[in-house]
């Protein structure tokens, strides 16, 4: 009886931290989400944008170059959108989340349009994530890109993406050390 109830009582602790490292990358997931819009035109061009208090904003821009970053929107829907004034033109938008392309568009010709929205809610499952990326502490790497597959792998730092499997999960390989490289899929939400 003193044997199943230390192994219950271990199992429990278990359990408990378990719970705890999940709720914390959760929080730490969504408390850091940082929206970056980015516009290159050749020419001036009009942008029209939700800002961080979920209202719209319009600039007219006369540089190639336009980008505006905030912290934590009081918005769930992000919206960037850039007109070009003149003809021949080449606009692209981006909408970034921490650093990573949620939603791009590219136009090119006479007073062109592109646009890109999404929704805050969307990361890091419509991220694009490639080459070296930051993990979370004790982050799991599966055999399968399944969390119910067999674990073959557990990383603190950085891992480099092979590719992307689905909006979930991505194929990866781990360099620990000389010793110790693994290969295999990670759920997105590990990735910082």
């Amino acid at each position: 009886m003193i044997t199943f109830l230390k192994k219950l009582i271990g199992d429990m602790k278990k359990i408990i931290l378990m719970l705890m490292i999940a709720f914390v990358t959760t929080i730490t997931v969504n408390a850091q989400k940082i929206i970056e819009y980015v516009v290159e035109c050749n020419n001036p061009f009009t942008i029209t944008y939700t800002n961080s208090n979920g209202n719209t904003e319009q600039k007219t821009v006369y540089s190639h170059k336009w980008n505006v970053k905030y912290e934590s929107p009081k918005t769930k829907f992000i919206y960037i959108s850039a007109q070009a004034k003149e003809n021949n033109s080449n606009v692209s938008v981006k909408i970034l989340c921490c650093g990573h392309v949620v939603e791009e568009a590219n136009s090119s010709g006479d007073y062109i349009i592109a646009t890109a929205s999404g929704n805050i809610d969307d990361y890091p499952y419509k991220c694009i994530f490639s080459g070296e990326v930051n993990t979370h502490t004790f982050s799991k790497i599966y055999k399968e890109p399944d969390m119910s597959s067999e674990v073959v792998g557990e990383v603190s730092t950085k891992v480099n993406i092979i590719k992307k499997i689905n909006d979930a999960y991505y194929k990866i390989i781990y360099y620990g050390d000389i010793n110790n490289v693994v290969s295999g899929y990670m759920w997105v939400g590990s990735f910082k």
